[in-house]
Parts: structure tokens; C-alpha cells; sequence
């Protein structure tokens, strides 16, 4: 605890016991100064004795923090709070006040220990995280399975997860049938089922049965690995609170002491030293103890570390504590709609031809052009028709030419001629007229090939029953939603008014939504949440950009700021009501602590109060403000 307070803290399993050793020695120490110091007080007719006892207790308690100020003055450091601590107490003794000198490091060092306890509780919080790191992958080789480092582990290798063991490395359920438990990863609470071609994720639990795996990515890309980065690297980007106390206590610190060297000379010099210098003295010590800002240089940071673990814990990774901040700001809300406010999977609802042609001759061709795409709807498109045995020369043909116009369609060439598939735009820009078809609402597949329309496929995604209840609840709080989709204008309609989104647009490319986006920018802080590669410019470019975590694009997770474990967007109320109280508690601490030391600062200028007063202005008000800040663990 301290005016730069800037400790290092481990508590991890290794040195879990040193930290208790360490303990149980400084309750020895205050122990044994508190008897010393009793023993002081009673001998105190034997003024040698008294003086051996007071020294003696000041030794065993005090010698760390004077040692700690002597050292941090040589590099340079000098108003820090053991220097304070240090001028503080031995001036105390210096004019007679033994007890009261002693008093100031021991309820400095409670103090230190309360704060080692809240930081201790709010590093837990990160490790329960931090745990789910997998220690070893059961990699399947010629002579069995073998255990290895995860790290070590290449991309398509078979390994096995067993009952009871963590998920290594993210991958494709190869065989087996069991049940996983997912909470560390997307803050669920209830167990999912999974089975043979399912993709499983590392840091879940495997809870019953075996499963063999076969690995999509390397481990350093795996879902557990990105978490654990993203969890340490947290708070490297400082609040703006967290930056204001760095600053304020720069140079609050320093013009406190010169303050308290000017209350301790300046009325000596007019009025005589002999007489009143050690009153003044002991004012200027009661002002120096009772500057120091603890309370706020430990618990503004500690308040914004538990509120990040707190935020891990449940499923929502930050990646600084300066957006736990900004969201108190956030006056619009942009939503990506597919994979964002919808389930992501396509399915077609309606195969439409145009007069005179065959259904077989439009799949064929659909088949043809969306083979290659890696679009939602190119994929759901294929899945549909895969195991259908009347497309399997489509499915297996040869495309001599693929050209991808994003947001618009595809144009593919094979050795019957060209093919274009896409939206009402890209077919109006090759002599199509499909205005006719302009009030379908859904996701339409346009078809042209060799030279004549042949028809459209209908596709719809499902809206995610979270996503109504996460948009009624910003409505109700006073934040705008707005929906931007790359859907037709019908499609995007249908799904504004079933969830009730304030504004939609219909119709985008890529760099259509960066412009309305920095258009709503203009007039309020605002986050945008996508999943896709298509989001990314988006997500870079919003004062706040979420990502989902699970199926969305692995650059969109990269370049975003906040990122949702589970995909689901019903963990924003949760995301904004614990920044609100964040910024309760720390404006608590705040008030509070600065109320307190200038009303007491005054005090001790004055004459008034005492050096228990000074104290408990001190250490008094940074445990409250500390445990104040241990609030943020309890958000749900």
C-alpha cells in the first residue's frame, strides 16, 4: 500500500506457502512490538528501560519500511509512502510521543496486509481463469498415446481426451459420445453435450466419456491459449481514473511535504522556536501521515483488476481495463445481424425458377458457383445438397475460373459456361432485372448462367432468443440499437421489428457499414458487435469493438477490445451494469477518501485532532476504501 504503490503480486501454487510463511512472520513481528510497546508504557518510570523497549519495538516492525524508503530514495524515488511512514514516525519519537510512533507503522503494516488480502482475492478471481491451462495433451503416436506439451503438439494430430481431463487444443470430435463442462470458457453453467463431428474447444472439462480429437489449430491459437493472453494483458491499457491517481499523486505527494515542512517551521520562526516548535512539529507529522493518498492509489486499480477478473470469469474477456470504463459512455450499440443476432446457420426455405427452367438445372448451377465461397450462405447452400446423390457431379466438377465480388455474389466458369450467383445488385449490374423480387424477406441466391436468369433460392437464419431480451434491455436504458446487415431490405426488416432494434440498414458491404458507423460516432460513443472478417473494419474502427469468441473470425477476435466467450450477446446487461458499479465504487473510494483526508489535513493544520485521527485518515480510510472495492467480485 503505498503513494506508489506498485507491487508485485504472485500466488500462484508454487509460492502459495511462501506467502503464508511471509504471513505468519509479520503477525510475529506486530505481536511482539505491540508487547514490547505495552512493556515501554509500563516501565516508564525507568526512562532507560522505557527508551530500550520503545527502540526495540520500532526495530522489529519498522525496519522493512525504513529500509524500504533508504533504497527507493537512492534510486531516486523519494516521496513514496515508506518515506513518509519513515519521517512520520520517527519524528513522533523524536519529540516524545514513542507509542504513537510505533502506532503508525503498525497500522501501516495492517494496512499492507489488508491490501496483499484484496489484491490476493482479486488475483484468485484471474487464476480460477488461469487454471484452465492444460498441462499435457494424450498425443495418439505408433506406440499409443503418448503425453506431451500441448505447445508441442501440429495442427491435424489425433489426441485423446479423457474423463475428468481438460480440452488441450481446439478440434473436430473424431469418435466418442460424453458431456462437457464449458463454464471457464463461455460462463455457462450448464454441461453440453457433444458428440462425433462436433468441434470441441480447449479448456473445457471433459466430464464422462472419452473422446478422440483431431486438432484445427496449434495450441498458441487455441480457444484457452487466446484467453489466458488476453486475461494477462488486461491491464497493461490503464483507465483514465487509473491514469488520473497516477498522475494526482506525482505531485499531491511532494507539495504535502513541503506543506507539512511549512507548517512545521514557518510559525516557529515568528513566534519562537523553544517554545512552540514541537507543537508544530507534531502537526506537520499528523499532516504528513494523513496525506498520504493509499486509499486512492490502492483501490481505483484494485477496483479495475477485480472488475476484469470478474468480467473473465464470466465469459467475457477485456482487453483493457480503459473499456470497463468507456462503456459508462456507450450511448448506441451496432449489431452485426448474421452469427451476431442470428444462429449463423442458413437454411433454405423456397427454390424458385424462372419459367421454363428445370429445379435441377438452378441447383446445378447454384452448386457450381457457391462451392468454392466460404460464405454462410455459400455453406448452407452445399449442406443442404451434399448428400443429395442427384448433385454429385456438381459437387465433384472442376471450376476453371472463381471470382468473389464481396458483398455483391460470385462468378465462377466451368466447362459449360459462366455462372453468376448473388444478390439483386450484383445481378442488375449483369443485365438482370429481378426488381419483381424485391419484397422477399430473407437471404435470396439470385442464379444467371450461361446467358439467361434461371432463378433464386431462399434462405433464413433464426434469431437468437437472447438477442430480444438483450435489446429490450438497452431500449430500457436508454441506449440506441441498430442493426447493419449485408440482407436484402426485407429480410433485414423482418428481423429489425422482431427484435426491436431503434434503426436498421439494409443492404451493406463492409465498407457501407464503417460509414454509417462513423456516422453514429459522430453523435455518441458507440460499440459495434460482429463476428465475421467482414466486421473487422467495423469492429477496429468503434469506440468499442466486441468480437465473438467461439465461431467468429479468428482477426475479428484479434482486433477487437472486448470479446464474448460464448457468442452470445445476452452477456451485455451483465457487461454494463458491472461497469456502472464499477465507476460507483471507485467514485465512492474516491469522494470518500479525498472528504476524509481534507477535512482531517485542515484538522492537523489547525492544531486540532491527534495522531490517532491522523491514522485512521490514513490506513482506516484506505481498508474501507479497499474493501469497497472487493465489491466488484460480486457482480453476476
Amino acid at each position: 500500500m503505498g503513494c506508489s504503490c506498485e507491487h508485485e503480486h504472485t500466488h500462484d501454487g508454487k509460492n502459495e506457502n511462501l506467502h503464508k510463511t511471509e504471513n505468519k512472520i509479520v503477525l510475529i513481528k506486530m505481536v511482539l512490538a505491540v508487547i514490547l510497546t505495552v512493556a515501554g508504557m509500563v516501565f516508564e518510570k525507568y526512562i532507560y528501560v522505557s527508551l530500550s523497549l520503545f527502540l526495540l519495538a520500532y526495530i522489529v516492525i519498522a525496519y522493512k519500511v525504513v529500509f524500504s524508503a533508504i533504497l527507493n530514495i537512492a534510486k531516486g524515488e523519494i516521496f513514496d509512502e515508506n518515506f513518509l511512514m519513515t519521517i512520520a514516525s520517527i519524528g513522533a519519537m523524536a519529540i516524545g510521543e514513542f507509542a504513537e510512533g510505533i502506532a503508525v507503522i503498525l497500522l501501516y503494516t495492517i494496512g499492507n496486509m489488508f491490501e496483499e488480502m484484496a489484491i490476493g482475492k482479486s488475483q484468485r478471481s484471474i487464476e480460477a481463469l488461469l487454471s484452465i491451462k492444460p498441462e499435457y495433451t494424450n498425443l495418439q503416436t505408433e506406440e499409443g498415446y503418448v503425453e506431451v506439451d500441448p505447445a508441442e503438439v501440429p495442427i491435424g494430430s489425433v489426441i485423446l481426451v479423457k474423463p475428468g481431463e481438460k480440452v488441450p487444443i481446439d478440434g473436430v470430435i473424431m469418435t466418442g459420445i460424453s458431456t462437457l463442462d464449458t463454464k471457464a470458457i463461455t460462463g455457462e453453467s450448464l454441461p453440453v453435450e457433444v458428440e462425433s463431428g462436433n468441434n470441441i474447444y480447449s479448456g473445457s472439462v471433459n466430464i464422462t466419456g472419452a473422446l478422440v480429437v483431431k486438432t484445427t489449430v496449434l495450441y498458441e491459437e487455441s480457444t484457452v491459449a487466446r484467453i489466458i493472453e488476453l486475461t494477462k494483458n488486461a491491464q497493461d491499457k490503464k483507465s483514465k481514473s487509473e491514469q488520473f491517481i497516477t498522475k494526482f499523486s506525482k505531485y499531491y505527494t511532494p507539495i504535502v511535504v513541503i506543506l507539512a515542512v511549512l507548517i512545521a517551521l514557518v510559525p516557529s520562526v515568528f513566534i519562537g522556536f523553544s517554545e512552540n516548535f514541537s507543537d508544530y512539529l507534531k502537526r506537520a507529522l499528523m499532516f504528513l501521515v494523513v496525506s498520504c493518498p493509499c486509499a486512492l492509489v490502492i483501490s481505483v486499480p484494485l477496483t479495475y483488476f477485480g472488475a476484469v477478473g470478474n468480467f473473465s470469469a464470466n465469459g467475457v474477456l477485456v482487453k483493457g481495463s480503459n473499456y470497463i470504463e468507456l462503456l459508462n459512455s456507450i450511448k448506441t450499440v451496432v449489431f452485426d445481424k448474421t452469427g451476431t443476432l442470428t444462429e449463423g446457420e442458413f437454411k433454405i426455405f423456397e427454390i424458385k425458377t424462372a419459367e421454363g427452367i428445370a429445379e435441377e438445372e438452378l441447383i446445378e448451377a447454384l452448386i457450381i458457383a457457391e462451392k468454392t465461397s466460404n460464405h454462410p450462405l455459400a455453406q448452407a447452400i452445399i449442406r443442404t445438397f451434399s448428400e443429395d446423390k442427384r448433385f454429385v457431379e456438381p459437387l465433384n466438377a472442376e471450376v476453371a475460373e472463381f471470382n468473389d465480388f464481396a458483398g455483391k455474389g460470385i462468378c465462377a466458369i466451368w466447362e459449360k459456361g459462366k455462372i453468376y450467383a448473388g444478390n439483386e445488385k450484383f445481378m442488375f449490374e449483369n443485365s438482370v432485372e429481378t426488381s419483381f423480387l424485391s419484397d422477399i424477406a430473407g437471404s435470396v441466391v439470385h442464379v444467371k448462367a450461361y446467358e439467361k436468369y434461371l432463378g433464386y433460392v431462399l434462405l433464413g437464419d433464426n434469431i437468437k432468443d437472447s438477442a430480444k431480451e438483450t435489446i429490450a434491455f438497452l431500449n430500457s436504458s436508454g441506449i440506441k440499437t441498430v442493426m447493419l446487415t449485408g440482407d436484402g431490405y426485407k429480410a433485414a426488416e423482418k428481423a429489425a421489428k422482431e427484435l426491436a432494434v431503434s434503426e436498421f440498414k439494409a443492404s451493406l458491404l463492409p465498407a457501407d457499414k464503417v460509414g454509417y458507423l462513423e456516422k453514429y460516432m459522430e453523435n455518441s460513443k458507440t460499440m459495434f458487435i460482429g463476428d465475421g472478417i467482414n466486421d473487422a473494419p467495423s469492429i477496429m474502427r468503434a469506440d468499442i469493438g466486441v468480437a465473438m469468441g467461439e465461431k467468429g473470425s479468428e482477426y475479428a477476435v484479434e482486433i477487437s477490445d472486448i470479446v464474448l466467450a460464448n457468442d452470445d450477446v445476452y452477456k451485455l446487461p451483465f457487461m454494463f451494469k458491472a461497469a456502472k458499479k464499477t465507476r460507483r465504487i471507485v467514485i465512492q473510494n474516491i469522494v470518500f477518501a479525498l472528504g476524509v483526508k481534507f477535512a482531517i489535513l485542515s484538522i492537523s493544520a489547525l492544531g486540532g485532532g491527534n495522531i490517532w485521527l491522523a491514522i485512521f485518515a490514513d490506513v482506516g480510510v484506505s481498508i474501507l476504501a479497499i474493501m469497497n472495492s472487493l465489491r466488484m467480485l460480486r457482480v453476476e
